[in-house]
């Protein structure tokens, strides 16, 4: 494991040296052509990863969106003001504040209406744990059949009764829905 962050921060490192002189000189974009690598199979620790975007060949160096690949090793990654931020989910576990939770990423469960979307918490079974959560919205249901509020930090993958699966992010007592999970079940456009 700890070679794999080693990784994430070479791959950081990289792309730092690569664009900070675009800051102080010409224009930061250029055009480029790339290849897009459905065939390219992602394993960690000998399972295949899941990726939701294809990897991208150029220039003979593949590429794997830093969100994706930051999750992946165990990090929290978040972007905000033009920063990208990277937090072990090790290290922050004790922590739980909010200043992880970018709105662009997360929405409280205490705020789904906003995004248009109905949640409703089934009943205490014992020990935070509930008999479900449904989410509701554009005319599409969602459930996970055991829900879990508690206290402690940290993020977590929730399976639905449909096979799906939903991004759940606690910290401060609450829950956070992601907000790529809502888009991808279709709850929000």
């Amino acid at each position: 494991m700890k070679s794999a962050r080693m990784l994430v921060v070479g791959v950081l490192a990289g792309i730092l040296l690569a664009t900070a002189g675009s800051a102080f000189g010409a224009s930061a974009w250029k055009e480029v052509t790339a290849l897009l690598r459905p065939d390219f199979v992602v394993k960690i620790n000998g399972k295949t990863a899941d990726l939701s975007n294809d990897p991208l060949t150029y220039d003979g160096t593949t590429y794997i969106p830093l969100r994706e690949a930051g999750e992946l090793f165990g990090y929290d990654v978040g972007y905000a003001n033009g920063t990208i931020t990277l937090k072990d989910r090790d290290a922050s576990a004790g922590g739980g504040t909010e200043e992880g939770i970018d709105s662009q990423d997360w929405v409280a469960l205490d705020d789904t209406e906003a995004l248009g979307i109905k949640a409703e918490v089934g009943e205490l079974s014992g020990n935070s744990i509930y008999n479900g959560l449904t989410l509701s919205g554009n005319g599409i249901t969602v459930e996970v059949p055991q829900f879990r509020l508690d206290t402690s930090p940290g993020v977590a993958v929730h399976s639905l009764t449909d096979g799906g699966k939903i991004t759940i992010k606690y910290a401060d007592g609450k829950a956070y829905l992601s907000i790529k999970s809502l888009r991808e079940l279709k709850l929000v456009s």
